[in-house]
């Protein structure tokens, strides 16, 4: 199937080429089918001398397998260049792109319009002529495709969880007061647990854990993920330097009940009123890229939403008090990642139908629900381990910020439960504004980042799987 013609145009001269799709597989090439005289191509002199022909040997290929996460694009319309299109926050042309609604008067004028891909260390560039309404629309449904995979990849909001964890965690049980005469803003060693600088704590380890059990099970399985906590807290599995060092009460207790009776896991965790720590809520990020993709693909609903996650809390975390934190995170994350951002996801999980939950419990939630959360100040916020301290801490910091390395900074500085408090809150901030806008330093302090990344590009694969070939994946979780 022929999906388009193109003249790939260079400083020197040019060919035709077309892109044709095999079979209906998600492959295809580019071939060469004539050699032109050199021709006249707008800002020529300025861009193009830094791109190289594209070329992919006439072979049939899986683009987005190819591509990966690692596509940048940048679209050139009246001579303009767009930096950076891919950061769709700042660009409304990606952003219709990403949701297919984007459109062109020249282009469907039959008019140039040109390309620029990045792929990896090389550059490229492509010039299309006069090329049919249809045609270009079956063109940028392919681009589509590979810009919301980029976009939406699990790296984004996973290292920007892990590194709020590692810059909290010296800081944990340190006094606000301190840290407000002398904020941190780099990524610090030792300190609260004595770990080298970059150390990720117990909130990443049970993180990577759950997203290593969906890896394996291909749905959401309590006794598996319930295992992987086992493997963590007694084999150091999931930790950045062999040695766990951090883990809450409620937890251990859980943990405990669960090596001692492994029957139903969702029945080990801590019931009462006084076991509502955070200790649930730093691990639902997983849940929310699961339960975005099943939601994209209409197969399931917010209903089965709190269904998983009240399951993946209840391993640890039984109280309602803790199932709804979890809950509230995992939808505002949902609805990040479904480009809503993040005063329209605030305002969408605050008109909720919370009527499952009892009145008591869900009124302890009513600064977030009921109010502003954004409004209050500082000192109206607490940074202790309490689930509804740390969501609210989370929400503040993120809604009064305006990128990544503001929301960490806000996080840490607050004191007491940094390390949680930074991981949240980084999680998010990392889905808003993606991996590129994260303190390079701190990227490159952050230990086994390459290992964070590679389980993630696995995450991501699982889930595309899962939602491709239901039929072949356990979707139901248990």
């Amino acid at each position: 199937m022929i999906i388009g013609y193109y003249e790939q145009s260079y400083f020197d001269g040019g060919y035709y080429c077309k892109i044709t799709q095999k079979d209906n597989e998600t492959k295809y090439k580019i071939e060469t089918i004539s050699s032109e005289v050199p021709n006249y191509v707008p800002c020529a002199d300025k861009y193009i001398k830094k791109y190289e022909t594209i070329d992919f040997k006439n072979e049939y290929v899986d683009i987005a397998k190819e591509i990966k996460n690692k596509l940048k694009i940048k679209y050139v319309s009246n001579n303009i260049l767009i930096d950076k299109l891919i950061k769709y926050i700042s660009s409304i042309n990606l952003h219709k792109l990403a949701n297919h609604t984007y459109q062109d008067d020249d282009i469907y004028d039959g008019n140039n319009w040109r390309l620029y891909i990045e792929i990896f260390d090389k550059k490229y560039f492509i010039e299309g002529y006069q090329i049919q309404p249809k045609e270009v629309q079956e063109i940028y449904n392919q681009l589509h495709k590979i810009v919301e995979r980029y976009i939406k990849n699990s790296f984004n909001g996973i290292l920007g969880f892990a590194i709020g964890d590692a810059m909290g965690a010296p800081l944990e049980f340190v006094q606000r007061e301190k840290l407000m005469n002398n904020p941190v803003t780099e990524m610090l060693g030792y300190g609260s647990h004595n770990v080298p600088k970059g150390t990720w704590s117990d909130d990443t380890s049970m993180t990577l854990a759950t997203i290593d059990s969906i890896i394996n099970t291909g749905t959401i399985d309590y006794t598996d993920i319930a295992h992987n906590f086992l493997r963590w807290f007694k084999d150091a599995k999931y930790t950045a330097t062999n040695e766990v060092f951090d883990i809450g009460r409620t937890t251990l207790h859980a943990l405990a009940n669960f090596e001692q009776d492994k029957s139903n896991p969702t029945d080990c965790g801590e019931n009462s009123e006084m076991s509502n720590g955070n200790g649930s809520l730093m691990r639902m990020l997983p849940i929310a890229y699961y339960c975005y993709k099943q939601i994209q693909n209409n197969q399931i609903n917010n209903e089965k939403v709190l269904k998983i996650v009240k399951g993946v809390s209840s391993i640890t975390h039984a109280h309602e008090i803790s199932i709804l934190g979890c809950y509230i995170y995992t939808m505002f994350a949902i609805r990040l990642l479904n480009d809503d951002g993040k005063y329209n996801s605030y305002e969408y999980i605050k008109n909720l139908d919370y009527s499952m939950f009892s009145k008591d419990n869900l009124s302890r939630y009513d600064r977030i629900l009921k109010n502003d959360i954004s409004k209050l100040d500082i000192n109206e916020i607490k940074s202790l381990g309490y689930i509804v301290d740390t969501l609210e801490a989370t929400l503040w910091v993120l809604l009064n910020t305006s990128n990544y390395n503001q929301a960490i900074i806000g996080a840490i500085n607050l004191g007491n439960d940094a390390d949680t408090i930074g991981a949240c809150t980084g999680g998010l901030a990392g889905i808003i504004y993606g991996e590129d806008s994260i303190n390079s330093n701190w990227k490159n302090s952050l230990l086994k980042i390459e290992y964070i990344q590679d389980l993630c590009e696995k995450f991501d694969d699982k889930l595309e799987e899962i939602i491709n070939n239901p039929e072949e994946c356990n979707n139901n979780p248990k």
